[in-house]
């Protein structure tokens, strides 16, 4: 990128700070200042940013002092130009990934207006969140000459910490999210065996209905929990019936990685959760540990996390990862539903989008039977202009192989479109 940076870097700053953090690490000489161009609204952003970049070593001017009313051309000129004035002798650079598209265009009438007027060339660029790169626009359009495009997703790269640091946002530390998946080859060995349909599965829910029976007891017209000494001392029969190699298999990885034999015992888990808990996870939880599996074992993903939470906003996901700078964030459910599961994934990726911005991806991780047409049912909402290729079904058809189906979905993700 060397031959790109700039002395003195202009960035507008929109809503989502990600992407001007890519371009102010990337762009700008060592040594050199960022001018961070922004609005009332946006002024938050742009602070917040301001103490990332100087962390890092970037001079930062106050954000303050280059605010603009996004809606005034002049105001959007005389800032500019001041910012401009202050190092005349230096070169220069925009880049209007953020921003209202007023304040595009015109900070790039002035920049390129005083570009003329002291007989330099600066450099005008933008991220392009489709593609990953940074699109460096012709010296001189009327010549014919073409945009440079530079590859940049795994340039920079962010720390989940470092985007949450960016938004405003803080982990919410109550239920601290979780890196290691529990039990994987039984999650693994439960993939295979939902893959081969409803009547794969008959036995295991059968036995599941048991299970979660038996850790109850009436109570007038209902039930209630057993206490965790009645638990302990609870010894119950395997699935009774192991037919096809798939149940065998789910059965047999179970008591291995329980430790667990002749019968079924809550107290071995007694040190990692509770009995009801572990009920839900082979109900339903164990699709997110076995996702997580998955993604922790991607070679160029980093900080893969599962249920992550924040205090800030109502904010919830399952399965996060990192490539470089673009979040993958996965949603799974066990879930049948068609509206539940599209409802999922609308907020899958809206979380995403409002995490990672544009560039970041959302996939729903199902039981559906037809992930192809879920899928462009969702894609079709959301239209093509509108990053629809950054989101992925991946259902029952894909479980058997479902790691395989994950690594190819974020390699072509992270490829130009």
């Amino acid at each position: 990128m060397e031959q790109y940076q700039v002395d003195h870097l202009l960035l507008l700053v929109g809503s989502n700070p990600v992407p001007n953090a890519v371009a102010g690490k990337l762009l700008v000489k060592p040594g050199g200042t960022i001018t961070l161009i922004c609005s009332e609204d946006s002024l938050i952003v742009a602070q917040r940013l301001k103490s990332w970049l100087v962390r890092d070593g970037i001079k930062v001017r106050e954000p303050n002092d280059s605010k603009v009313d996004p809606t005034d051309p002049t105001s959007i000129f005389t800032i500019v130009r001041k910012a401009l004035d202050k190092t005349p002798d230096v070169s220069v650079g925009l880049n209007y990934t953020g921003g209202t598209k007023a304040m595009s265009v015109h900070a790039y009438r002035t920049v390129e207006q005083w570009g003329k007027e002291k007989n330099v060339q600066p450099k005008f660029s933008y991220l392009d969140a489709r593609t990953l790169t940074m699109v460096f626009d012709p010296e001189d359009p009327q010549s014919g000459s073409n945009s440079q495009n530079v590859s940049v997703g795994n340039q920079v790269e962010l720390k989940l910490s470092e985007i949450m640091e960016l938004q405003g946002w803080q982990i919410n530390w109550e239920k601290e999210y979780v890196q290691t998946p529990l039990f994987p080859r039984t999650a693994a060995a439960l993939a295979r065996l939902y893959a081969g349909g409803d009547k794969k599965t008959r036995h295991w829910l059968d036995w599941l209905k048991y299970l979660e029976s038996s850790i109850k007891k009436p109570k007038g017209d209902g039930q209630q929990a057993l206490s965790q000494e009645e638990i302990n001392v609870l010894q119950l029969p395997w699935v009774t019936s192991t037919e096809g190699s798939q149940l065998r298999q789910v059965v047999d990885t179970l008591k291995s990685e329980l430790g667990l034999v002749d019968y079924f015992a809550f107290s071995k888990l007694s040190r990692i959760m509770g009995a009801g808990e572990f009920v839900e996870w082979l109900k339903d939880k164990w699709l997110e540990h076995h996702v997580l599996d998955i993604v922790k074992n991607q070679p160029d993903l980093h900080d893969c996390v599962l249920s992550l939470r924040t205090d800030a906003v109502e904010f919830e996901v399952d399965v996060v990862g990192l490539k470089g700078y673009q979040l993958f964030v996965f949603s799974c459910t066990t879930s049948s539903s068609k509206s539940a599961l599209k409802q999922k994934l609308f907020e899958a990726t809206t979380r995403a989008r409002q995490l990672g911005g544009d560039e970041a991806c959302a996939a729903l991780v199902c039981l559906y039977d037809d992930a192809s047409k879920l899928q462009k049912e969702v894609r079709d909402i959301f239209g093509e202009n509108n990053g629809s290729e950054r989101i992925k079904v991946l259902g029952r058809e894909h479980l058997a192989n479902l790691s395989d189906e994950i690594a190819g979905w974020i390699k072509h993700q992270s490829n130009a479109q």
